[in-house]
């Protein structure tokens, strides 16, 4: 059963998504007014998104390690462990996703609790010798 709350927010995207032409501002705008609701994740969102057959999915990548970046969820908490993906299908388009795209919708779901966006985390990097 979907939560109100989260049925309220992700009927707004669906109208964003319908009266936009650029998916990906639309969806950030969307996360920045979720973020003021805990009960709201990327699982529920999903989930819901599912349930009024939507035309975008939410998919959760393995990450990419980077010293420079860090990947943060809806409510701020830092060093998630995927990245989170706005797509266009529920299986990856290119051979190259296929490594690291979820095997199941059961294993995205799961993975989307652990998702987040990716980040500067403001540690500067040395140009020279590429020490932190």
């Amino acid at each position: 059963m979907i939560h109100l709350s989260t049925l309220r927010y992700v009927a707004g995207l669906y109208i964003l998504l319908l009266v936009t032409a650029n998916i990906f501002k639309a969806f950030e705008t969307y996360c920045k007014a979720a973020a003021a609701d805990t009960t709201i994740t990327f699982a529920r969102i999903e989930t819901a998104l599912r349930d009024m057959n939507a035309p975008v999915f939410l998919v959760a990548l393995e990450r990419v390690g980077s010293e420079t970046r860090t990947i943060v969820d809806l409510h701020g908490t830092i060093d998630q462990k995927y990245i989170v993906s706005l797509q266009l299908s529920p299986k990856p388009d290119r051979k190259k996703y296929e490594a690291s795209w979820p095997k199941s919708t059961e294993e995205n779901l799961e993975r989307l609790g652990n998702a987040g966006f990716a980040m500067d985390n403001f540690k500067p990097k040395c140009s020279n010798c590429g020490g932190m």
